[in-house]
């Protein structure tokens, strides 16, 4: 049974933004106090957290532990990272073999990390792996997935073949008919852990993995599951450990829901080897650097010049960007883009008042229409959006001081 955690873990991890961000919403609805003062609470862990507009790294670790007393072994290990300004997620497995050096142990398999130092030691690890800071963890177990199978009531797929495998002394019993139907906890155990028949072989077991996925996240934000409410979150309390608090899972609630169902996956690049008569999984550096940066895991030096960028050019025109009214507009750029950059605007502190897009018409590139006599304004955003074309038509009957268009440029 200890290797099914390696299979839950995969289905879990691309589910962990929507069950943090779902713990959240169903506490908030179970008692509409909850979270109000949750800036008092702290992580359990001494860990860095990720600044506005910057990527967040989450290690899962999947525990094959088989009750609560065992403190068991980190059989799986992912990790996760959200960009909120792409909007997108990746999710990298670390084989649990990968060799690495532990300060007081020196080579070890990266599991022994957890052996070792529990959760603090297996981030430690990732982090001195991968040169990146780990935010948070979440620590899960196999059962957790079972029980919250059970508690939306089952999960509706299309079996693709017929599935039938009897292990008694490892208490295992998968039987399963080919076709559509409703999955109860321990059958969708044994569907996504099913390995045989697949014509191509491990490819066709991750398809079958990635459609119950995205089954399990249509039932799980279905109104029929707020419902289950209650039994959701005893789950998720019961089996699921984070260092996130309710605060910090609150502010990845909208953006959860909507890439939950996009999470791109990829595995650490290497290659087994044998070294001093030990089996490694040994991590290929180049490779790995190239996939963090596609990822974008490596973008956090960008995204921090690129704030401190805007920042500085308000400290430098000393104007009370809660003094300045802007109106911001999609003028051909991706849907989204005018809500993006309205909410980059607020966070740094401008007054948006309304945030809308222009039929019929489309800018090559962003515009600041600066509507004041005051050009300094029409030149701080423009440092503070980057990009733009500023153009000054003063026209104090439109209520605001500056109308920004959103072009085709942006993010190109």
């Amino acid at each position: 049974m200890k290797k099914i955690i390696r299979y839950v873990a995969i289905i879990l991890a691309c589910l962990v933004l929507l069950v943090l961000s779902g713990a959240y919403f169903y506490l908030k609805n179970l008692n509409p106090g909850y979270g109000q003062n949750s800036e008092n609470q702290s992580s359990s862990l001494d860990t860095p957290k990720p600044a506005k507009h910057e990527p967040v790294n989450i290690l899962i670790l999947g525990i094959d532990g088989i009750n609560k007393t065992d403190k068991g072994r980190s059989d799986t290990l992912m990790l996760l990272t959200y960009n909120p300004d792409l909007k997108k997620a990746t999710l990298i497995s670390i084989p649990r073999d990968t060799r690495i050096k532990l300060d007081r142990y020196g080579y070890q398999k990266i599991n022994a990390a957890y052996t070792y130092e529990n959760e603090q030691g297996s981030m430690k690890a990732v982090s001195d792996l991968l040169d990146i800071p780990i935010h948070y963890y979440v620590k899960i177990d196999y059962q957790g997935f079972i029980k919250l199978v059970d508690d939306i009531g089952g999960v509706k797929v299309n079996v693709p073949l017929q599935m039938d495998y009897d292990d008694d002394a490892g208490n295992l019993h998968i039987h399963l008919k080919m076709g559509e139907q409703v999955l109860n906890g321990e059958q969708a155990l044994g569907l996504v852990r099913w390995r045989k028949g697949y014509v191509d072989q491990d490819l066709g077991r991750i398809k079958t993995q990635q459609l119950f996925v995205k089954a399990f996240i249509d039932k799980l934000t279905s109104p029929a599951a707020v419902l289950n409410a209650q039994k959701i979150l005893k789950t998720i309390n019961e089996y699921v450990e984070t260092n996130m608090t309710p605060s910090e899972a609150l502010s990845y609630v909208d953006d959860a829901l909507k890439v939950g169902k996009n999470i791109k996956m990829y595995t650490l690049p290497g290659e087994p080897k044998y070294i001093d008569g030990i089996s490694y999984y040994v991590m290929d550096e180049e490779q790995a650097k190239e996939l963090l940066q596609e990822v974008n895991v490596e973008n956090n030096d960008k995204n921090s010049d690129l704030q401190n960028g805007a920042l500085d050019a308000i400290k430098k025109y000393g104007l009370d960007p809660s003094g300045i009214k802007i109106e911001v507009l999609n003028g051909g750029a991706p849907p989204n883009s005018a809500t993006e950059v309205g909410n980059m605007l607020k966070d740094y502190g401008f007054d948006v008042k309304r945030i809308s897009n222009i039929s019929g018409t489309e800018y090559s590139s962003t515009q600041i229409i600066n509507r004041t006599d005051n050009t300094d304004i029409g030149k701080m955003l423009s440092e503070v959006i980057g990009d733009s074309v500023i153009i000054n038509d003063p026209d104090p009957s439109l209520g605001v001081d500056v109308t920004v268009i959103v072009g085709k440029n942006y993010k190109q």
